[in-house]
């Protein structure tokens, strides 16, 4: 789909796809495209091409692009790439070896199989899709006499967002985020993190569907439902019964449709004792005990999360790593939480320009990283760039990273769960046998299945 403008003080037609109203896509993008309507003004625009004896003109909005635009780093002929350039383009099409990248002035370079990601891809068009955003670092231009064969690497271990030029690493975060939040925000955005009572409504095997306790929290109290998951909500499964009200931490907030997460981890909710103590006094004598001792607790609290966010701010400006914690999976960004700053409850993206893969097998909840802030609240979500590859933190440890530690593998030379690729010959123990499989130890907490075809060449035998 596609829209079509009239550029501003002429006549001229020209068109954009809705993939290029943005750099992100899925719910993003809906957002994007939900706003232009008849008649209004798409004020920031890049020609990417000119067809045609009529001069078809083809535009892009895409964020990425207009800043590659103003830089003066974007290339829109041939004879304008070299190699070892990292340029901004995006994706055309996909192949069974590989993905096609375009840039502007409908310049078109080849991505190889190999040269799509740091890891094995048996299929292009599950990580890449039209019209993505991608940055590509330049391998090589061989000219031929009727054309240029122009081939590039979309590896993350290959491209460099800073030799763009114009894109900062925390570039494609701070778009997502932006776009999420809105131009105005919101109230419950300043709930995130704030410590509240809710009410169990219902228990189910997968979690708890909550919803505020009436005259708690304002803020919270037009929120159509809240939801603790069953990894948020387990050290106190036991005594969450239907209409018990407990102590809960706000994890992330849905303001278009009215949906807090919620946590009900000890370490997340220390005022959980002095909270649910003031709301289960009856007696006057005891109402007033507990309140006294809510209000204490409460400045007490207030004293400490200054000082955490002090500390957050000054890590924030001196580009400062600390330690995450995963706390909830989401489809294009984690909630985390930061236990070197008071565990106060901070964002990343799983995703980048090059790399929009499902997170689920990637990161899991209690999972520990490494990550620099680069925004701090409390109106807004503080968001953290995950640090990709292993390095020492302060209180930390080499092996915090976003990869996931094999605990106690049987195969010496693991480390990580990604370290086990389609091709590796390693070692593993059988810990059962059902059926026609094998099942196996590869780590206490990597599992694997042998397959009696994959057992022998000869099936005879």
């Amino acid at each position: 789909p596609y829209i079509t403008l009239r550029l501003d003080g002429s006549d001229l037609c020209a068109s954009v796809s809705f993939g290029h109203l943005s750099d992100q896509r899925g719910a993003i993008l809906d957002k994007v495209v939900a706003r232009v309507r008849p008649g209004a003004t798409i004020k920031d625009l890049v020609v990417v091409s000119v067809t045609g004896k009529g001069g078809r003109v083809t535009v892009s909005a895409k964020p990425a692009l207009l800043k590659a635009a103003r830089a003066g780093c974007i290339a829109t002929s041939a004879s304008e790439i070299a190699k070892g350039k990292t340029l901004v383009g995006w994706i055309t099409g996909t192949t069974n070896f590989g993905a096609f990248v375009t840039f502007p002035g409908s310049v078109s370079a080849l991505a190889s199989l190999d040269m799509l990601a740091d890891r094995f891809v048996s299929s292009p068009a599950d990580l890449f899709y039209a019209d993505q955003t991608v940055v590509a670092s330049v391998v090589s231009v061989e000219e031929t006499e009727n054309d240029t064969k122009i081939r590039v690497s979309l590896k993350s271990s290959a491209v460099d967002l800073a030799a763009t030029g114009c894109i900062g690493p925390a570039e494609f975060l701070l778009e997502y985020f932006g776009e999420l939040e809105g131009a105005s925000g919101s109230e419950l955005l300043s709930q995130i993190g704030q410590q509240t009572l809710v009410s169990v409504k219902q228990k189910h095997p997968y979690g708890l569907v909550v919803s505020p306790v009436e005259g708690d929290n304002s803020a919270l109290a037009n929120a159509s439902s809240g939801f603790v998951t069953i990894d948020q909500a387990k050290e106190r499964i036991d005594e969450c019964k239907e209409d018990v009200v407990v102590a809960a931490c706000v994890l992330d907030v849905d303001p278009e449709k009215g949906i807090v997460d919620y946590s009900l981890r000890n370490t997340l909710v220390p005022l959980a004792a002095s909270l649910e103590a003031a709301n289960k006094a009856s007696k006057a004598a005891d109402k007033k005990k507990a309140s006294a001792a809510l209000t204490k607790a409460l400045a007490d609290h207030a004293k400490k999360t200054e000082a955490w966010r002090k500390s957050l701010s000054a890590a924030c400006e001196k580009k400062t790593a600390t330690q995450l914690v995963v706390e909830v999976v989401k489809e294009d960004y984690l909630v985390l939480s930061l236990p070197l700053h008071g565990n106060a409850v901070a964002f990343a993206m799983t995703k980048s320009y090059n790399d929009r893969s499902k997170p689920f097998m990637r990161f899991k909840v209690g999972q520990r990283l490494n990550g620099t802030p680069v925004r701090v609240g409390p109106n807004q979500r503080t968001l953290v760039l995950l640090q990709q590859t292993t390095s020492d933190v302060a209180g930390g440890s080499a092996k915090d990273s976003a990869k996931r530690a094999a605990l106690k593998p049987v195969d010496p030379a693991i480390n990580f769960f990604e370290d086990y690729v389609p091709g590796l010959t390693t070692l593993a123990k059988v810990a059962s046998i059902k059926g026609v499989q094998a099942n196996l130890d590869l780590a206490s907490n990597i599992k694997g299945r042998l397959h009696i075809t994959e057992l022998l060449d000869d099936a005879s035998s």
